[in-house]
């Protein structure tokens, strides 16, 4: 290939590519089949999503920053056109859908710089920047209100910097059907990782296109399967419509159960009972382990304040709609660090907040800026207690040290916030 100037951002957009990074809509965020392993069958109702990858201007759009790089069009449409079809089945059946998307800030602060690699490749090309139109979800894929999308992503997978896992994980979410650009860099990325976190995978095939057919061909018949599965959209259709299915027997089940409890309903009657569950399954996504060991170690000696502290903490007053999980860490991280004297519960949601999407760097600047409202000796305190956590953290990892950037952790110790997405979805 001669190194013409064409060639040249040809070869640093190729890098570019759908590395899909840092989500966006500053209105619109958060929000398959089975446990992990092969996925067979219909989805388990409520715990599959749709993960829409970088459906935006930059690929989409005629005169899109990466569109060039689509050596089939036609396949790239076929592939545009399934998006469509996979999009409408599940917002119709009420499947939760994810929007994952790529901006960054000016001068891409968000990305290390790097001589090679996509890092260095999208500043050559100055794609993706939030304020651009090129990243700006496409006409036809716009997130409507309620769906997911999620922010912080510095990387190729979807997972990579975002609270895409926290997200999943506070919802319940197994099962991820991905469909979106480009194949063999974000959406095999996102593949391999998601895979990696425990969820069952499932490539969507008619709703996924890479440059050509060559490169299309190998992930599906030579990736695919090492991480989970493709299927085809009707596949999909089918699916989607077990999932619908599923759903309206369960709004049955619960109406006829209401009826029978009689003129005043089971709802009075249910309610304890659904905040405790809820509850309990907070405080699970925030520390599985931790979760079952505080409850049980209070639950001894005051059963009833255990019951309050479950019930009320996280069953009633959590409300994802209004502050993410990552969120909700930050601002308990800093009250609790302020009012001191709460060491125990600090350590507790610090690690929480490791596990949803904090770096540890981030929770030290968080204790150290609390030094400036709380006095000096709540901030140091609060470093100590931060301190012991990521001692024991790197014990249970084997000794892995402490480090100042956000890396894996159980949910994920890496991420931003996410909101709910707002009607009508601006980008």
């Amino acid at each position: 290939m001669r190194m013409t100037r064409r060639n040249v951002r040809r070869l640093a957009a190729a890098g570019a590519i759908a590395c899909g990074a840092w989500s966006a809509a500053a209105e619109n965020v958060h929000a398959s089949d089975g446990a992990a392993g092969p996925v067979a069958g219909a989805p388990d109702p409520d715990r599959a999503a749709l993960v829409m990858i970088e459906f935006q201007n930059e690929w989409l759009a005629e005169d899109g920053g990466l569109r060039f790089l689509i050596e089939d069009e036609a396949e790239f449409e076929a592939a545009v056109d399934g998006g469509r079809e996979a999009l409408a089945s599940a917002r119709e059946a009420g499947m939760p859908v994810v929007h994952v998307g790529l901006r960054f800030s000016e001068g891409y602060p968000e990305l290390r710089p790097a001589e090679h690699g996509l890092r260095a490749a999208i500043p050559r090309a100055g794609t993706w920047l939030a304020e651009s139109e090129g990243a700006a979800f496409h006409e036809d894929f716009q997130p409507a209100a309620g769906e997911l999308v999620p922010r912080g992503r510095n990387g190729a997978s979807g997972f990579a910097g975002s609270d895409l896992d926290a997200l999943l994980r506070e919802r319940g979410i197994e099962t991820l059907y991905l469909a979106g650009f480009a194949l063999h860099v974000c959406v095999e990325s996102t593949l391999r990782e998601a895979h990696d976190l425990g969820y069952a995978a499932v490539v969507l095939e008619d709703a996924t296109a890479a440059f050509n057919e060559e490169q299309r061909d190998y992930v599906l018949k030579h990736i695919v399967h090492h991480f989970g599965q493709a299927i085809s959209n009707e596949t999909f259709t089918e699916r989607v419509a077990a999932f619908e299915t599923a759903k309206e027997r369960g709004t049955e089940a619960s109406v006829g159960a209401s009826d029978a409890a009689g003129p005043h309903g089971s709802a009075a009657r249910r309610a304890p009972a659904d905040r405790a569950a809820r509850g309990m399954e907070r405080l699970r996504s925030l520390d599985e382990a931790g979760a079952s060991r505080v409850m049980e170690s209070l639950g001894r000696s005051a059963p009833r304040l255990a019951g309050f502290a479950r019930d009320f903490a996280f069953g009633e007053s959590y409300d994802p709609s209004l502050l993410s999980v990552r969120e909700r860490q930050i601002a308990t991280i800093a009250a609790l660090a302020s009012m001191g004297g709460a060491e125990p519960q600090l350590r507790w949601h610090v690690n929480a907040g490791l596990n949803v999407g904090l770096s540890r760097a981030e929770v030290i600047e968080l204790l150290t800026h609390t030094a400036v409202y709380a006095g000096f000796p709540r901030a140091i305190n609060g470093v100590m207690a931060a301190e012991a956590v990521f001692t024991e953290r790197d014990a249970a990892a084997g000794g892995a040290g402490w480090e100042t950037e956000a890396s894996p952790g159980p949910a994920a110790e890496r991420g931003v916030q996410a909101e709910t997405a707002a009607p009508g979805g601006a980008d």
